[in-house]
């Protein structure tokens, strides 16, 4: 796909005056996505082109005055309420970031691990190692052997037929 960026600049610059600063940000963004350039250099130029009453666009807010509440799942049970920690910065298209990390659970080493559940891939793989699947089961050293020479031998007379110019 080929893109003009000065047509599509000069379309911008026409919607300037009448359009919302927000909407032409957005598209000076999603223009610099296609085409590889900054989009503040794509924005400056757009201004430029636009009428002179346009005043410039002013730079998003790094937190909104009033944080979205947190995102609950419908399927999910919530844990609680998140802790406010502070000004963690601003995910764009999400909202503010309100919460650290929670620090991650160490592995008890010391007990074997627990079965798998029921229709998970883990099931699934045993449910196939003990059928039998000839794709799921470990390779012995026979077969291992058997499968390298194979490859070798393809790899000899793919190198064989470079070498006579075919």
């Amino acid at each position: 796909m080929k893109i003009n960026v000065d047509d599509e600049l000069a379309d911008l610059a026409a919607l300037a005056p009448s359009a919302d600063p927000a909407f032409l940000r957005g598209a000076c963004w999603a223009l610099a996505r296609l085409s590889g350039l900054p989009a503040d250099v794509l924005e400056r130029r757009v201004l430029a082109g636009a009428a002179p009453a346009v005043a410039p666009l002013a730079p998003m807010p790094a937190v909104p005055a009033v944080p979205a509440p947190p995102f609950v799942s419908v399927t999910e049970t919530p844990v609680g309420p998140a802790e406010v920690v502070g000004n963690l910065g601003f995910y764009p298209g999400v909202g503010p970031i309100v919460k650290l990390p929670d620090p991650p659970t160490p592995a008890d080493m010391t007990s074997p691990p627990a079965p798998p559940r029921p229709g998970s891939m883990a099931d699934m793989a045993a449910a196939a190692v003990e059928s039998g699947e000839p794709a799921a089961l470990p390779m012995d050293p026979e077969t291992l052997a058997e499968v390298e020479a194979e490859l070798a031998a393809i790899q000899a007379a793919n190198g064989a037929a470079r070498g006579s110019g075919q």
